[in-house]
């Protein structure tokens, strides 16, 4: 295990969100993104998987949301992040490399010490949520849930057609939530509900559903993303699913909420005006009203994954656009 500290350099660069000139997007370019993929954040740290390139390459970097430090942690646990949850104890990351030769694996690093251990080997991908004592981990090939005591690392298997297809999991307070790819009367998606006391699955469909790739949970409402410009909203007391339009969904990639807000990325491919690259969208959606503000950046091109810490919105970017020109791959924060 390699533990490097520095400081990063952040660029702040004023911006308009549908009107609201205060808002701004502050970009740290100083961290050595090559890849970023993987995102999470809690207390007062973010904490980004970066995949250097080539086999057993890759890192995880924790900034810090105030100072702008990063720490950046390596091991041979850590070789392709795909994705990460933190509990404020531990950052929790599966990494993807080489499943068919059970070489991926579930792994913890301790936030206090940066040591990181193994969870478990995985041969197939998972998706991680925390909640309760326990990390959730579905995965989608086999149509099981891994609940794993986030303490003592005893895990039981939970099987269910509802997990079939899983393509993202996310919780709240009460429940656990699985967005399916297929399934529903349309056989294009559906959303699974187990309940953290009883254990009780529940599946939730609707025609609106189109081959969902991430949803989020407030607590009132699970959003998700569907195709053609719509993004669906399932109000967790009563069942009802609501579906938001605009132009700024066509290709959206992940999404985050507040008790408030919904965030949505999606890499639209917006034409660039000076760069050979497009612009993305970073939708921030009302719920309340449905309504729908739009930020674009020419820092924000193909951002992977979107998390909220305190009152900004975290994105990170990926970006084809040739070398010379600006800070392609970033960890952005937006201030709204």
């Amino acid at each position: 295990m390699t533990l490097t500290l520095s400081v990063t350099v952040a660029t702040v660069i004023a911006s308009s969100w549908a009107g609201a000139s205060s808002t701004s997007i502050v970009a740290f370019n100083g961290i050595g993104l090559a890849y970023p993929y993987a995102l999470t954040a809690h207390g007062q740290y973010v904490w980004i998987g970066n995949n250097l390139g080539g086999d057993e390459r890759a890192q995880v970097i924790r900034v810090n949301s105030r100072t702008g430090a990063h720490l950046t942690i390596k091991s041979p646990l850590l070789t392709d992040p795909y994705a990460l949850v933190s509990d404020g104890t531990a950052v929790w990351v599966e990494d993807a490399n080489s499943f068919a030769a059970a070489r991926g694996n579930i792994a913890r690093i301790d936030i206090a010490t940066g040591k990181v251990t193994l969870v478990r080997r995985l041969t197939e991908q998972v998706h991680l949520a925390v909640a309760g004592p326990y990390l959730w981990a579905a995965n989608g090939f086999n149509g099981t849930l891994l609940r794993i005591n986030r303490t003592t690392l005893a895990t039981t298997t939970i099987a269910s057609p509802l997990l079939d297809f899983a393509s993202g999991v996310t919780a709240d307070t009460h429940y656990l939530w699985v967005a399916r790819a297929e399934g529903g009367p349309l056989n294009r998606g559906s959303l699974t509900r187990i309940s953290l006391a009883t254990g009780a699955i529940t599946a939730i469909n609707s025609p609106y559903f189109n081959d969902p790739i991430a949803l989020t949970s407030n607590g009132r409402f699970v959003w998700m993303p569907a195709s053609n410009h719509v993004v669906v909203k399932v109000d967790i007391a009563t069942g009802k699913v609501t579906k938001v339009s605009s132009k700024s969904f066509s290709v959206s990639i992940a999404i985050t909420s507040t008790s408030r807000y919904t965030y949505v990325a999606s890499d639209n491919g917006n034409p660039h005006p000076d760069e050979d690259d497009s612009y993305a969208d970073i939708s921030q959606i009302d719920d309340a009203t449905g309504s729908v503000h739009v930020i674009t950046s020419k820092l924000i091109t193909s951002p992977s994954e979107i998390v909220v810490l305190g009152s900004h919105v975290w994105v990170d970017n990926q970006s084809s656009a040739p070398p010379g020109t600006r800070p392609k791959n970033l960890l952005v924060r937006i201030t709204p």
